[in-house]
């Protein structure tokens, strides 16, 4: 128990979030121990940056500790990286061509960790928008557009609050981000 407690702040020092998507960069030195090598390569078959640290473990619910060890000791040996926030947006729309809902569960996690990501936010307007989730689109287009405005971005911020307008066009903050718009320029 002591030393579950010990190795457990090694783990968190090498994965310090169960939402960060992971990807092989490199192959790992094989093991000596063909059951240990089979098990390493079954892990490493899951990090395709699709899935979380929280759902890898969750495929080995018997050896979750050990499925943590080898996720440690492959992210302190640099054979796995954490997936940078504009290849998470790639790889969810890749995904929605096939499964939606899987999409939209990894944009959510990939905003859980970059909440102010522009990319996974025009991702979340987009795949809403084809759901058919116009508040939430609404909503993710509403951050990008203060994205925009903060990052002096005129030109984009106009085409949002076009696509805005399109989705309500009775909505206040439109027009009101509309008029203050015209008024800088």
């Amino acid at each position: 128990s002591a030393r579950r407690s010990d190795h457990w702040v090694q783990i968190r020092e090498q994965l310090p979030s169960d939402s960060t998507h992971y990807l092989v960069v490199k192959e790992p030195r094989a093991s000596d121990d063909p059951a240990r090598a089979e098990f390493v390569g079954g892990v490493l078959g899951l990090l395709d940056g699709t899935r979380t640290v929280r759902e890898v473990v969750a495929r080995f619910p018997a050896r979750r500790f050990d499925v943590y060890r080898v996720l440690a000791d492959l992210a302190g040996k640099q054979v796995i990286r954490p997936i940078a926030a504009s290849d998470l947006e790639k790889r969810v729309l890749e995904v929605a061509r096939r499964d939606k809902r899987r999409a939209l569960a990894m944009l959510e996690r990939g905003l859980e960790e970059n909440p102010r990501h522009l990319g996974l936010l025009c991702a979340k307007a987009l795949l809403a928008e084809r759901a058919g989730e116009l508040e939430q689109a609404s909503e993710a287009l509403k951050l990008v557009l203060h994205l925009q405005l903060e990052n002096a971005a005129s030109e984009d911020a106009r085409a949002t609050l076009k696509k805005l307008q399109k989705l309500d066009e009775g909505d206040p903050f439109v027009w009101e981000k509309s008029f203050e718009l015209a008024l800088e320029e």
